[in-house]
């Protein structure tokens, strides 16, 4: 309460101003924008950065991008350039470190008890990328996958900057998604 008083009080110094706004711009993080190069040069896929408040990233591509029709692994030929990603996620400075969500589209509808053969295979293919995540060694919290709202056969790719305590960012907890 003191702090709240000592804060009203007349003749008090001007504290500078916080901007709320003045979050560095998605954009401008050297790792965000390694991201989008290397998914606009290997798969001419662009992307779009966080407009407010937030350090993310996020594209959408089909599933066959990634995995064969019907197979559960990732494509021999994507091994690559999903390590080369993987690389720029894990290799970032000491003041904040990025993470990775890999959101599989099961159609708007929820999951049911019964599944689809479709969404069935997105579960599938979801832990089979959590596996290949794992052992490329990206550490367990450092990254997601799951379901999202989006068409079936889709998959959404969300790369963010988690920054230290008090820094704002965080996927899924409104410390900054992509909005």
């Amino acid at each position: 309460m003191d702090s709240v008083n000592d804060t009203f009080k007349e003749g008090r110094a001007q504290q500078e101003n916080i901007d709320p706004n003045a979050v560095a711009d998605a954009a401008n993080d050297p790792v965000l924008s390694a991201l989008q190069r290397s998914f606009i040069s290997e798969l001419q896929l662009e992307g779009r950065f966080s407009q407010k408040g937030g350090g993310a990233f996020e594209v959408q591509f089909p599933e066959s991008l990634l995995f064969q029709p019907g197979s559960l692994r990732v494509r021999q030929n994507m091994v690559p350039f999903l390590d080369q990603l993987l690389r720029s996620v894990k290799e970032t400075d000491t003041v904040a470190r990025h993470e990775i969500a890999f959101m599989f589209g099961v159609g708007e509808k929820s999951v049911d008890r019964e599944t689809t053969r479709s969404q069935e295979i997105a579960i599938r293919r979801a832990g089979s990328l959590a596996r290949y995540l794992q052992t490329a060694g990206i550490e367990r919290d450092r990254y997601t996958t799951g379901f999202v709202g989006i068409p079936e056969g889709q998959i959404l790719a969300i790369f963010y900057r988690d920054l230290p305590k008090g820094g704002r960012n965080k996927l899924g907890t409104g410390r900054g998604g992509v909005e």
